[in-house]
């Protein structure tokens, strides 16, 4: 099978790029031949091609339209946001014309993609296409609804792309019950039209029955620094965990603009510099480093339609703490392999933190679960024999349709 995984993220930027790059690896080690493209638009122009781990691997990022560069006239049209129209079918135009030469040049069976930015509404409008699945993950209307935004002309097409995208797609799958839910009622979708397949996780060999060797406990956050990511809730936590509990130490890893957030903590907290450690954003080594040095990861979103971030830290070991809220409790066992706290709320994280901390045993077991929990259900494997059964049957669909 010839497959085409489109992701608005790179492998190393968000769940659903790390989830298609560990599904693309599975697919190829199978003998699947398996191309993965990013299209990072919010990333800087980065445009290459490498083969890795049997794995075409593509990013690719749109040039701004030529117009953007005219003096005068470029600068008018973007006062008055004409531009912001006639940049979005530009960049859907070059976008169409890049999946179209992988498409042609190596016989593609089918496409997944992402929900996220309609990667692919200008290509579903085809009367002759390839199968198309989707991959529906947080949708934009309600990550504008967190971090702000989706009011320029440029985002409510971007948000009219993706409704378009999913409602044109030949088969439809998310990752937790509680996502589907919220999907199906924000667009008026049947719940019995999107299945149900998790992301999965490549589980990662070493000694389980080492102990932790640190002198101190080793707390870590990983995620972007915005408010939906509730980095504000736990910065807000930090504080009153170290009154209690002052042998702790933070690791933030993230990309924190301008440091904003590191700027503002500091400036209210500047005797916590020896326990708090924002490291921005690091490679991918670096994170899995920190994730075996931790002894307990803490990410208080106050939405993920998943929650990729909880399986990397469980699959070593760690438990973990998030909230109670979209479908984080459907990947961390609230009590079993961690805790979840109230979303937004600095005291009820301030609660979980200190109660693991306070109990090495408890930690230890809930460490144990967390791993026992990743190889049973999210095993990359398991989500890979999931994935070709659906793609199995989007091309019997397909098929008799032609």
């Amino acid at each position: 099978m010839n497959i085409l995984l489109l992701s608005h993220r790179s492998e190393i930027a968000d769940g659903i790029g790390v989830h298609y790059y560990r599904l693309a690896e599975d697919l190829a080690q199978s003998g699947h031949f398996v191309h993965f493209v990013a299209l990072p638009s919010y990333c800087p122009p980065e445009n290459h091609y490498r083969m890795e781990n049997g794995v075409h691997c593509y990013r690719y990022t749109p040039p701004a339209p030529p117009l953007f560069y005219k003096r005068g006239i470029g600068r008018v049209l973007r006062i008055l946001k004409i531009l912001d129209w006639y940049y979005f079918y530009y960049k859907q135009k070059l976008n169409t014309r890049f999946i179209d030469n992988i498409v042609d040049k190596h016989n593609i069976d089918l496409i997944e993609s992402t929900n996220a930015q309609g990667l692919l509404a200008s290509y579903s409008r085809r009367s002759k296409r390839l199968p198309i699945c989707v991959r529906v993950s947080t949708l934009g209307v309600d990550v504008a609804s967190y971090e702000g935004g989706g009011e320029t002309i440029y985002e409510k097409q971007l948000w009219k792309a993706e409704q378009e995208t999913i409602r044109r797609s030949d088969f439809l799958v998310t990752h937790t019950r509680a996502h589907r839910q919220l999907v199906c009622q924000t667009l008026k979708i049947e719940e019995q039209n999107i299945k149900i397949i998790p992301h999965g996780i490549k589980i990662p060999h070493f000694n389980e029955t080492k102990e932790s060797d640190n002198k101190e406990l080793q707390l870590l956050f990983v995620g972007r620094f915005d408010k939906r990511k509730g980095v504000d809730v736990l910065l807000r936590s930090i504080p009153y965990v170290l009154k209690s509990c002052p042998e702790v130490k933070f690791n933030l890893v993230g990309k924190d603009p301008e440091n904003r957030y590191e700027k503002n903590f500091f400036l209210s907290n500047p005797h916590l510099r020896d326990r708090v450690f924002f490291h921005g954003f690091v490679s991918n080594e670096e994170v899995i480093s920190q994730y075996e040095r931790c002894d307990l990861m803490v990410a208080p979103s106050h939405y993920e339609s998943f929650g990729q971030i909880y399986l990397e830290a469980m699959s070593y070991g760690k438990p973990v703490i998030g909230c109670n809220v979209g479908g984080i409790p459907e990947v961390i066992e609230d009590g079993v392999c961690g805790l979840l706290a109230e979303p937004g709320c600095a005291d009820s994280l301030t609660d979980k933190i200190l109660k693991i901390c306070n109990n090495s045993e408890y930690r230890r077991l809930l460490g144990k679960n967390a791993r026992e929990r990743v190889k049973k259900l999210f095993d990359i494997k398991k989500i890979t024999y999931e994935t070709l059964a659906l793609y199995e049957t989007l091309l019997q669909r397909f098929s008799t349709r032609i």
